[in-house]
């Protein structure tokens, strides 16, 4: 479980850069950020078929898909619906990251007691839901206040699907195959590499200083996010096996 749980936490942070250049090559950020909560949608769906080992597998891989489209463009479509000239635009970027990082802190305790208390079925029902409605907020306020509208021609509709796919699938295997996965990181950090090589060769000196210091600085955050990611397995582990978890006969 923990090699599964590996996988999907480094999928989560790896494939985010395949859903940006899905957006950018083929697809426009207001529908990614559609697709990836359509996915993640279907994905708790899913669940709610039926709560075996197979579903769950699914449920990762149509998750992480989701995460990859969702996670890398949310920001960028929200700028879109917002005024570039308006300087309450900065303060509802600062309010959209506050509430994301409350919910982040949040979320897994509220949950949590659900779980407990309940049951998994009953957390999935509620992430269901709000799923559901969030997908409603996002679709209407696509129609009704973008108004930057891109024409994407039938052949990138249809190498997204295939790119969508490919990513399903290759999400499917490596939940499937934990043993090969870290070989197949290892690939992916040197192709992210070599493009990132090729990007900064054909910018000029001040971009290409720019895009050098960006990646240093995501080296370091990836470091902290790896001891982060240690309190959902590790450190989770540890507070199972060797501490008294009961507070006030709770």
């Amino acid at each position: 479980s923990i090699a599964i749980f590996g996988v999907y936490s480094t999928l989560g942070f790896c494939l985010p850069i395949i859903g940006g250049m899905i957006a950018d090559k083929l697809l426009n950020h207001a529908k990614a950020v559609k697709i990836g909560l359509l996915f993640a949608l279907v994905s708790f769906a899913v669940l709610l078929i039926k709560d075996t080992l197979l579903f769950h597998f699914i449920f990762i891989a149509i998750f992480i898909v989701g995460i990859s489209l969702f996670k890398s463009n949310n920001a960028t479509y929200l700028g879109d619906l917002l005024d570039q000239n308006n300087m309450k635009s900065e303060k509802r970027f600062t309010y959209f990251y506050m509430w994301m990082n409350f919910g982040a802190i949040v979320g897994p305790f509220i949950y949590g007691v659900i779980s407990i208390k309940y049951s998994f079925h009953a957390a999935y029902t509620i992430s269901f839901v709000l799923l559901a409605i969030n997908c409603v907020l996002v679709f209407s306020t696509y129609k009704s206040k973008l108004s930057i509208k891109t024409r994407i021609k039938y052949r990138r509709y249809v190498l997204s699907a295939i790119s969508i796919l490919a990513l399903l699938i290759a999400c499917l295997l490596m939940i499937k195959f934990t043993n090969a996965f870290s070989y197949l990181v290892d690939l992916f950090i040197i192709f992210i590499l070599c493009y990132i090589g090729y990007i900064a060769k054909q910018q000029n000196a001040v971009n290409r200083k720019r895009l050098i210091a960006l990646t240093i600085l995501n080296i370091f955050s990836i470091f902290f996010f790896m001891l982060s990611l240690q309190v959902s397995s590790t450190v989770l582990l540890f507070i199972s096996r060797e501490l008294h978890i009961h507070i006030f006969n709770y």
